[in-house]
């Protein structure tokens, strides 16, 4: 048994069992498909396209030549095709600053992982908590013009994009004479 989590809208799904095996394939309790396993005693069947995102509780159930039937334990496959939210709160991202160690905070998908870019370069990556909440340090190098971008992937492989911030770090503290 294994459960599973994907984006893809049409999983294909696997078991094995005895070569030559008839093999009935359940979605939610309903019969799917009967299909026979191969010499090697693989069995796959692919889901319907655009199945719809949810959760599918799958089992096989074998018969062998025999006679015997075997059914395998429930698998709970879940499709998640989007993203569910993803918020940078910009009143945490200045600007303007006198620092170059900023942080910046959001929301989204529990689990999921933020990462954070400065100038198109990976510098950080958080995982966003179990409230939906993520903070992330930001630890520029210089004093400068920085474009700054975000994104976050799910646990299902979906991946979402923030737009680009400008950020201009000054932390010189030079007095005019």
């Amino acid at each position: 048994k294994y459960d599973l989590i994907t984006n893809d809208k049409s999983p294909e799904l696997v078991a094995m069992t005895e070569p030559g095996a008839t093999v009935q394939v359940y979605i939610n309790d309903v019969l799917q498909a009967t299909v026979e396993a191969n010499s090697a005693g693989n069995v796959s069947y692919t889901m319907p396209a655009n199945s719809a995102d949810g959760n599918y509780h799958v089992q096989f159930v074998a018969t062998d030549i025999a006679g015997n039937r075997t059914e395998s334990a429930v698998a709970t496959v879940t499709i998640d095709s989007e993203i569910a939210v993803f918020t940078i709160d910009e009143g945490s991202l200045p600007t303007i600053s006198n620092s170059r160690a900023l942080s910046v905070a959001g929301q989204g998908e529990a689990g999921a992982q933020v990462s954070i870019f400065v100038d198109n370069k990976l510098v950080n990556v958080v995982m966003v908590e179990a409230d939906g909440s993520w903070r992330a340090p930001i630890l520029l190098q210089d004093d400068g013009t920085f474009k700054i971008h975000f994104s976050i992937t799910d646990i299902a492989g979906n991946t979402q994009a923030s737009k680009n911030f400008s950020v201009d770090v000054d932390s010189s503290t030079e007095f005019p004479t």
